[in-house]
Protein backbone atom coordinates (compact mmCIF):
# COMPACT_ATOMS: atom_id res chain seq x y z
CA UNK A 1 0.00 0.00 0.00
CA UNK A 2 2.69 2.28 0.72
CA UNK A 3 4.59 1.50 -2.57
CA UNK A 4 1.44 2.35 -4.09
CA UNK A 5 1.07 5.83 -2.75
CA UNK A 6 4.74 6.71 -3.27
CA UNK A 7 4.00 5.84 -7.04
CA UNK A 8 1.23 8.13 -6.35
CA UNK A 9 2.82 10.97 -5.41
CA UNK A 10 5.91 10.42 -7.89
CA UNK A 11 4.25 13.30 -10.07
CA UNK A 12 5.05 15.33 -7.62
CA UNK A 13 8.00 15.95 -9.61
CA UNK A 14 7.16 17.45 -12.29
CA UNK A 15 5.87 20.41 -10.66
CA UNK A 16 9.15 21.55 -10.44
CA UNK A 17 10.08 21.37 -13.85
CA UNK A 18 10.48 24.85 -16.24
CA UNK A 19 7.04 25.38 -17.54
CA UNK A 20 5.21 23.33 -15.33
CA UNK A 21 3.34 26.25 -13.36
CA UNK A 22 2.63 28.05 -16.65
CA UNK A 23 0.95 25.08 -17.86
CA UNK A 24 -1.13 24.53 -14.70
CA UNK A 25 -2.32 28.06 -14.86
CA UNK A 26 -3.19 27.85 -18.33
CA UNK A 27 -5.09 24.26 -17.71
CA UNK A 28 -6.73 25.83 -14.89
CA UNK A 29 -7.88 29.20 -16.72
CA UNK A 30 -9.13 27.29 -19.80
CA UNK A 31 -11.01 24.93 -17.49
CA UNK A 32 -12.29 28.03 -15.51
CA UNK A 33 -13.53 29.89 -18.74
CA UNK A 34 -14.78 26.72 -20.67
CA UNK A 35 -16.75 25.17 -17.79
CA UNK A 36 -17.00 26.38 -14.62
CA UNK A 37 -17.86 29.83 -15.43
CA UNK A 38 -20.21 28.92 -17.80
CA UNK A 39 -22.67 27.49 -15.65
CA UNK A 40 -22.89 30.79 -13.05
CA UNK A 41 -24.35 32.19 -16.72
CA UNK A 42 -26.05 29.59 -18.86
CA UNK A 43 -29.92 29.44 -18.41
CA UNK A 44 -30.94 25.88 -18.08
CA UNK A 45 -35.06 25.84 -18.75
CA UNK A 46 -36.90 22.73 -16.54
CA UNK A 47 -35.52 18.93 -18.03
CA UNK A 48 -32.57 20.23 -19.33
CA UNK A 49 -29.41 17.54 -19.31
CA UNK A 50 -25.78 18.81 -19.82
CA UNK A 51 -22.87 16.24 -19.55
CA UNK A 52 -19.81 18.38 -17.36
CA UNK A 53 -17.37 18.16 -20.37
CA UNK A 54 -20.00 20.16 -22.93
CA UNK A 55 -17.25 23.69 -23.31
CA UNK A 56 -19.57 26.91 -23.61
CA UNK A 57 -17.95 30.17 -25.13
CA UNK A 58 -19.83 33.17 -24.60
CA UNK A 59 -23.19 31.12 -22.92
CA UNK A 60 -25.33 34.95 -22.60
CA UNK A 61 -25.86 33.85 -26.23
CA UNK A 62 -26.68 30.66 -25.88
CA UNK A 63 -30.63 29.51 -25.40
CA UNK A 64 -31.47 26.16 -24.52
CA UNK A 65 -34.95 25.09 -24.74
CA UNK A 66 -37.04 22.67 -22.57
CA UNK A 67 -35.58 18.75 -21.99
CA UNK A 68 -32.22 19.04 -24.33
CA UNK A 69 -30.06 16.67 -23.94
CA UNK A 70 -26.48 17.35 -24.73
CA UNK A 71 -23.94 14.48 -23.87
CA UNK A 72 -20.38 14.69 -23.69
CA UNK A 73 -17.98 16.50 -24.91
CA UNK A 74 -19.47 18.69 -26.97
CA UNK A 75 -19.00 22.42 -27.76
CA UNK A 76 -21.44 25.38 -28.25
CA UNK A 77 -19.12 28.45 -29.19
CA UNK A 78 -21.45 31.61 -29.73
CA UNK A 79 -20.13 35.02 -29.98
CA UNK A 80 -21.12 38.09 -28.53
CA UNK A 81 -23.03 39.38 -31.69
CA UNK A 82 -24.58 35.63 -32.67
CA UNK A 83 -27.34 33.33 -30.87
CA UNK A 84 -26.94 29.37 -30.31
CA UNK A 85 -30.84 28.36 -29.63
CA UNK A 86 -31.92 24.90 -29.13
CA UNK A 87 -34.99 24.36 -29.42
CA UNK A 88 -37.50 21.62 -27.03
CA UNK A 89 -36.87 18.22 -26.90
CA UNK A 90 -33.75 18.39 -29.26
CA UNK A 91 -30.85 16.21 -28.39
CA UNK A 92 -26.61 16.66 -29.59
CA UNK A 93 -25.10 13.59 -29.96
CA UNK A 94 -21.31 12.96 -27.98
CA UNK A 95 -18.52 15.29 -29.08
CA UNK A 96 -20.77 17.81 -31.25
CA UNK A 97 -19.70 21.48 -32.20
CA UNK A 98 -21.38 24.29 -32.69
CA UNK A 99 -19.62 27.85 -33.94
CA UNK A 100 -21.64 30.66 -34.46
CA UNK A 101 -18.35 32.83 -35.59
CA UNK A 102 -15.65 31.88 -37.73
CA UNK A 103 -12.83 33.69 -39.60
CA UNK A 104 -13.50 35.44 -43.21
CA UNK A 105 -10.84 34.38 -46.31
CA UNK A 106 -8.96 37.49 -47.21
CA UNK A 107 -5.85 36.67 -49.30
CA UNK A 108 -2.90 38.04 -48.21
CA UNK A 109 -4.31 39.04 -44.69
CA UNK A 110 -2.54 37.28 -42.03
CA UNK A 111 -4.53 34.57 -40.37
CA UNK A 112 -4.24 36.14 -36.38
CA UNK A 113 -5.77 39.11 -38.45
CA UNK A 114 -8.72 37.71 -40.42
CA UNK A 115 -12.34 39.68 -40.25
CA UNK A 116 -15.00 37.55 -38.18
CA UNK A 117 -18.12 36.25 -39.64
CA UNK A 118 -21.20 36.07 -36.81
CA UNK A 119 -24.41 34.54 -37.67
CA UNK A 120 -26.85 32.88 -35.27
CA UNK A 121 -27.37 29.09 -35.26
CA UNK A 122 -30.99 27.66 -35.03
CA UNK A 123 -31.73 24.21 -34.11
CA UNK A 124 -35.69 23.40 -33.39
CA UNK A 125 -37.60 21.35 -31.72
CA UNK A 126 -37.23 17.68 -31.63
CA UNK A 127 -34.05 17.45 -33.36
CA UNK A 128 -31.67 15.20 -33.11
CA UNK A 129 -27.94 15.89 -33.93
CA UNK A 130 -25.50 12.72 -34.09
CA UNK A 131 -22.43 12.22 -32.61
CA UNK A 132 -19.15 14.12 -34.03
CA UNK A 133 -21.33 16.84 -36.02
CA UNK A 134 -20.15 20.29 -36.89
CA UNK A 135 -23.00 22.98 -37.44
CA UNK A 136 -21.66 25.75 -39.02
CA UNK A 137 -22.38 29.96 -38.60
CA UNK A 138 -26.03 30.83 -39.61
CA UNK A 139 -27.18 27.30 -39.96
CA UNK A 140 -31.14 26.93 -39.26
CA UNK A 141 -32.59 23.18 -38.76
CA UNK A 142 -35.66 22.56 -38.89
CA UNK A 143 -38.01 20.90 -36.72
CA UNK A 144 -37.87 17.00 -36.42
CA UNK A 145 -35.23 16.33 -38.06
CA UNK A 146 -32.08 14.43 -38.10
CA UNK A 147 -28.56 14.86 -38.62
CA UNK A 148 -26.52 11.74 -39.06
CA UNK A 149 -23.67 11.32 -36.97
CA UNK A 150 -20.08 12.80 -38.43
CA UNK A 151 -21.67 15.34 -40.73
CA UNK A 152 -20.80 19.13 -41.53
CA UNK A 153 -23.72 21.52 -41.63
CA UNK A 154 -23.14 24.39 -43.56
CA UNK A 155 -26.84 25.14 -44.51
CA UNK A 156 -30.29 24.67 -43.44
CA UNK A 157 -31.89 22.02 -42.93
CA UNK A 158 -35.75 22.03 -43.87
CA UNK A 159 -38.27 20.47 -40.77
CA UNK A 160 -38.75 16.71 -40.87
CA UNK A 161 -35.70 16.41 -42.81
CA UNK A 162 -32.65 13.72 -42.58
CA UNK A 163 -29.10 14.97 -43.59
CA UNK A 164 -25.89 13.62 -43.81
CA UNK A 165 -22.64 13.28 -44.98
CA UNK A 166 -19.77 16.14 -45.77
CA UNK A 167 -20.64 18.67 -46.82
CA UNK A 168 -24.49 17.63 -45.35
CA UNK A 169 -27.40 16.65 -48.09
CA UNK A 170 -30.47 14.96 -47.86
CA UNK A 171 -30.89 11.62 -47.16
CA UNK A 172 -34.92 11.54 -47.23
CA UNK A 173 -37.12 12.97 -45.67
CA UNK A 174 -38.46 11.98 -41.84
Amino acid sequence: MIAAAMERLAYLKYLFRPGAWRWLVRRLDALVVDHIQPWSVLRQPEGCQIHPTVSFRHPASIRLGRFVRIQNHCCLWASPNSLITVGDYSGLGPGTMLYSSNHKYEPGVPYVKQPWVEKSIDIGSNVWVGAGCIILPGVKIGNDSVIAAGSVVVKDVPAGSLMGGVPARSLKDR
